[in-house]
C-alpha cells in the first residue's frame, strides 16, 4: 500500500473533493495522483485541523483520461467505513 501526501498539491498530484460527509467520515473525490491510488492506499490531505488521513476504500478509472481516477474515501480510523456519501463540500 502507498501513502500519498496531496497535502500540497501541484499539477499532476492533487485531490479535488466532490463530496464529503463530516459525521460519516467518508467522501468522494476526483484525483491526479503518480502512481495511481489503489484501493488500501492511505491520502494525507488538508483539514482545517491541519493534516488528515483518509483510505481509499474504492477506485474507479476516468474514461479518456489516463491519469484521472474517482476515489471513495474514509478517515483512516473509519476505513471499514462505506462510501455512501450525502453532503456537498
Amino acid at each position: 500500500m502507498t501513502e500519498h501526501d496531496v497535502s500540497r498539491p501541484t499539477w499532476g498530484h492533487n485531490v479535488d473533493f466532490m463530496k464529503w460527509d463530516a459525521e460519516s467520515g467518508t467522501g468522494r473525490a476526483a484525483s491526479w495522483l503518480t502512481p495511481l491510488a489503489k484501493e488500501g492506499d492511505t491520502l494525507i490531505v488538508r483539514s482545517q485541523q491541519g493534516t488528515m488521513r483518509l483510505v481509499v476504500t474504492r477506485v474507479e478509472y476516468a474514461t479518456g483520461v489516463d491519469d484521472m481516477q474517482f476515489l471513495d474515501l474514509a478517515r483512516a480510523e473509519d476505513a471499514h467505513a462505506t462510501s455512501q456519501t450525502d453532503r456537498s463540500l
